[in-house]
């Protein structure tokens, strides 16, 4: 085995102090809305409906080296009860990141539940808590080693036995709350959310050292969506959010409009097209359509930050899909009048 040079320990060492010392920065969607669990536990089950399924991917830079792609999948549900608008609403989410030569990733898997209470007919609050494990790692045997360069060229050919020496994972357990206000009159279009998540509540370790605790930053999302019906068949589209995270934050703001072609308790066929700007980085063109239970949105992010110059104003396409499952209400029980018997 050939032996490790100075160069490569130097290399590692900095490796590890960044994974420590750089503050990370949770996965996010310009379509916030599609990934409601993302942004807070408290929108559990907050949906006209029996079950939702999400599903969201988005490929971020593909034309730099430290590239990024997400996906992560939500299913929720409303509890049974006798009450007609069930207050208890449970729900699991999952994502998956990957960035990099050196694979650096995470999959997390949570649990959430929240609870509703009506204020009015059409006014409802609900609160919500998610508890979850994280899993984080990166690997190096994509990255190139001094032991790989001979006679002063690099040499794909020759394997470094530092190539998967240093590979890292590590476990963590999270905890996260919210609040959402939600506003819509029974059997009509228009409807309001308002509402905030505090995420990593308890601050979990995620140091690759294990002697060295660095916590997870915090995460705070604030953010306001409306659908407001204009007409039969036209309604507009408002949306906002604003996350912070240690020195990060995300401002976005988008503007819609959807057109609905048929609208019927029984099937619905809509399009919907919008633009939505993060600030100081990117906007994001979208276009989609609901029919009858799903609703699937597409959207690509351009740059015009100053990486526009790396990145040539690419900043990658996202999808996102919704399917909601109602079922079918039982009618009243009605005897036989003993006449027809």
């Amino acid at each position: 085995m050939n032996k490790t040079s100075t160069h490569t320990y130097a290399f590692l060492a900095a490796l590890l102090l960044l994974s420590c010392c750089l503050h990370a920065q949770d996965i996010h969607y310009s379509n916030f809305g599609f990934s409601p669990l993302n942004i807070n536990p408290a929108l559990t089950g907050v949906f006209n409906g029996d079950y939702r399924g999400t599903a969201n991917y988005r490929s971020q830079w593909a034309g730099v080296p430290v590239s990024y792609t997400t996906a992560s999948a939500s299913f929720d549900m409303k509890l049974a009860s006798k009450k007609i608008i069930p207050p208890f609403r449970v729900g699991v989410f999952m994502s998956y990141d990957q960035a990099g030569w050196s694979h650096l990733q995470n999959t997390n898997l949570y649990i959430s539940g929240s609870y509703l209470r009506p204020l009015s007919e059409s006014d409802f609050l609900s609160g919500g808590v998610s508890l979850g494990i994280n899993q984080r790692g990166f690997k190096t045997g994509d990255l190139t080693w001094d032991d790989q360069y001979a006679e002063k060229r690099f040499d794909p050919n020759i394997i470094s036995p530092d190539a998967t020496a240093f590979d890292q994972s590590i476990f963590y357990p999270d905890m996260s709350v919210g609040l959402n206000y939600h506003r819509q009159s029974p059997g009509h279009r228009s409807a309001l959310d308002i509402g905030g998540g505090y995420f990593h509540l308890n601050r979990p370790n995620k140091s690759f050292k294990g002697e060295a605790a660095v916590k997870c930053e915090p995460r705070t999302s604030i953010y306001g969506s409306t659908n407001v019906k204009i007409s039969k068949h036209f309604d507009i589209l408002l949306d906002a959010m604003a996350q912070f995270q240690g020195p990060h934050k995300e401002i976005i703001g988008g503007i819609g409009a959807r057109l609905y072609l048929i609208d019927k308790r029984t099937k619905q066929l809509a399009f919907q097209g919008g633009l939505s700007i993060r600030d100081g980085d990117a906007f994001s063109p979208h276009i989609g359509m609901i029919y009858n239970q799903w609703k699937v949105a597409v959207n690509f992010d351009s740059n015009f930050s100053k990486f526009k110059t790396a990145s040539n104003r690419f900043g990658g396409p996202e999808l996102n899909v919704i399917y909601i499952f109602s079922k079918v209400k039982r009618t009243p029980y009605c005897e036989l009048c003993p006449v027809y018997l």
